[in-house]
């Protein structure tokens, strides 16, 4: 009798051990997927004319056989895991889920249908990766995977340089004939700006919570930063500094914090006053806006480089088809003369599917500005700030392939039903960094 018990204890205790190697082993995967489709997503190399342009369809490749994964790792967490799907039932989860499958339903109308299709269902089975590894990593180690895969791409960047350095050189047209030099290479300037605002931010959270070792975190810093600068995107670089805002709003309602923003206005105050003191309020303004401009001139900012024009025929899109939309990335053909872009996240998601996906994107934009003001976590915050942000002038998220943007995006919308639904010390993602961060 004795023996049987023994065998049975001894089953237990093997059993436990088995399903605990699993997890850690899952958890491992989800943290590779996560960090790789930060790296890979984003991936643009161009055309055949362009210097890396010929190993564009290799990585679109990679990045389909990437997807196929996280699908089916999403439907894994949605099929077998209870708490993805009443976390998925919440009201952020439906907004985002209700956006996806108009934007699946519609597809086969869609003024791009090869690409409207495959884009909505992998933007599906990224919101249910998302949920799980969310779910079963907690935001530290979510962050830790996109500050990996944000420095991957920040060095890769160097690489290319170094090969060759007209190929990290995007050249923009301006007014006049003119071109703006701006940092390329693995995509669009705007969307290299936009991965890495998403890394310094990840990094400033990681290296308060003393997450990483400080030395690490000022290294990577200066990488990201150097990028940041020099792909010349004011909307991420404006965003990121009111993200930046967000993840030191703890410090900025204490005595020292409230004494320098004081400081710091009266400067700013003193500034002005001595700015119009010496010449015309007109003069004043024109040079402020062209000191901002690329073309260095001030009807560029005034019209927000052309996005009023763009924003116009989009609603006229929009109007043309009110209830089904023209179905995600439908910007490269029907917008064409106006950049291939919405330029505005709320009229890429009506242009995409509709007025009752806008109106859906309406109700997240707003969940978005309630977490940006009152969430308890301050990555949170500054995710929530810098998409809103960068959603005024850029489509930013509900990429063909999800990026940094959208899949943080989908963690920071789904983080406060996370931990509701998580009770247990081992997976609660309310880490004790965020907790001192309230106390103070």
């Amino acid at each position: 009798m004795q023996t049987i018990e023994q065998s049975l204890t001894a089953a237990r205790i093997t059993g436990r051990s088995s399903m605990a190697s699993s997890i850690v082993w899952m958890r491992l995967v989800h943290f590779v997927l996560l960090s790789l489709s930060v790296v890979f997503c984003p991936l643009d190399l161009g055309d055949e004319s362009y210097v890396f342009g010929r190993f564009q369809p290799a990585v679109i490749s990679m990045k389909l056989m990437l997807g196929v994964v996280v699908i089916l790792l999403g439907l894994r967490g949605f099929l077998f895991e209870s708490t993805v799907r009443k976390i998925l039932m919440s009201f952020p989860g439906l907004m985002l889920f209700f956006i996806l499958c108009l934007a699946t339903l519609v597809s086969p109308w869609a003024a791009y249908v090869e690409v409207a299709f495959p884009a909505a269902v992998i933007n599906l089975g990224y919101l249910l990766f998302t949920i799980t590894t969310l779910n079963m990593l907690g935001i530290r180690t979510f962050a830790s995977a996109v500050a990996i895969g944000v420095a991957v791409s920040c060095m890769l960047l160097v690489v290319l340089y170094l090969i060759s350095p007209a190929s990290v050189v995007f050249l923009e047209p301006l007014a006049d004939g003119q071109f703006a030099k701006r940092l390329s290479g693995l995509g669009h300037p705007n969307s290299v700006a936009r991965t890495a605002a998403f890394g310094i931010i990840c990094l400033i959270y990681l290296g308060r919570a003393r997450q990483w070792p400080l030395i690490l975190v000022f290294g990577l810093l200066v990488l990201m930063l150097g990028v940041e600068y020099f792909a010349k995107s004011r909307t991420a670089i404006f965003a990121l500094s009111l993200a930046v805002v967000g993840l030191y709003s703890d410090r900025l309602l204490t005595r020292p914090g409230l004494a320098a923003i004081s400081m710091a206005a009266v400067a700013v105050l003193l500034g002005m006053m001595v700015l119009v003191a010496t010449e015309s309020q007109g003069r004043l303004v024109n040079r402020a806006l062209t000191s901002v401009a690329k073309s260095g001139d001030a009807e560029e900012i005034t019209t927000a480089t052309g996005r009023i024009q763009i924003w116009k025929e989009t609603i006229k899109l929009v109007r043309a088809r009110p209830l089904t939309g023209w179905g995600l990335n439908a910007g490269p053909k029907l917008l064409e003369e106006y950049l291939g872009s919405a330029h505005n996240a709320l009229l890429y998601v009506g242009l995409s599917t509709g007025v009752l996906g806008a109106l859906a994107m309406l109700g997240l934009l707003g969940w978005n500005l309630f977490l940006a003001t009152t969430s308890t976590n301050l990555l949170v915050r500054a995710i929530c700030t810098l998409v809103l942000v960068s959603g005024l002038t850029e489509e930013t998220v509900f990429e063909t392939f999800p990026g940094p943007t959208t899949i943080c995006w989908y963690a920071a919308c789904m983080f406060p039903i996370v931990t509701q639904r998580i009770g247990s010390s081992q997976t609660k993602v309310v880490d004790q960094f965020d907790r001192q961060a309230r106390a103070t």
